[in-house]
């Protein structure tokens, strides 16, 4: 399935192009509207991938659409994590503290918040980078192949963004994914103590 065809828009269409696309074929292809019911699914999905930037991305890259896959970000919180105290351990046998007269909970959300933090503030300029290559796009103006030519090259230095900004996106949401593990999380320093 190519979602790009499905939803009838270009490989460089912006999410308001996407949403515009996917509610005008699902009028056309709804069930309930006389319209194909295996259809109106692919176009659901095709939605489903083109307004993730993560998915997007992945079949941006590899030309799959992968419906099936696991979500696999508990484990990778989980491992986050673990890494996390092992790194501990590891500076206790250097020298450092023993992990277990520290609150590694508080230890380990203070750690991931401030990764987070550093994510999230690695968004905004890769987002306005590609709004402005976007607004300049549009407003450029001319006649023959050579605009066509500028405009598309401008086109494709915009879409160039998807892929770090879904890089991004999946790193924030693995840091949410850890903090909110950590938030059933307690830890007693006091307990079992020599």
């Amino acid at each position: 399935m190519n979602p790009y065809d499905v939803l009838g828009v270009p490989g460089d269409a912006d999410a308001k192009a996407i949403k515009r696309a996917f509610r005008r074929r699902a009028r056309e292809t709804h069930p309930d509207r006389k319209g194909n019911r295996e259809e109106f699914e692919k176009v659901v999905r095709a939605s489903v991938v083109l307004s993730d930037p993560a998915k997007r991305s992945k079949y941006d890259s590899t030309g799959t659409v992968d419906e099936d896959a696991v979500d696999n970000t508990l484990a990778k919180a989980v491992s986050a994590v673990v890494g996390f105290l092992a790194s501990l351990v590891e500076r206790h046998v250097n020298g450092g503290p023993d992990p277990s007269s520290l609150n590694v909970v508080k230890e380990a959300k203070v750690f991931f918040e401030r990764q987070l933090k550093e994510f999230e503030t690695r968004r905004p300029p890769i987002l306005k980078a590609k709004e402005a290559l976007e607004r300049v796009e549009s407003r450029l103006a001319g006649k023959g192949p050579r605009t066509a030519l500028l405009k598309q090259a401008l086109r494709q230095q915009a879409a160039s963004t998807a892929h770090p900004l879904a890089q991004i996106e999946q790193e924030i949401a693995l840091r949410k994914a850890i903090l909110d593990l950590l938030a059933t999380c307690t830890f007693d320093a006091e307990k079992g103590a020599r």
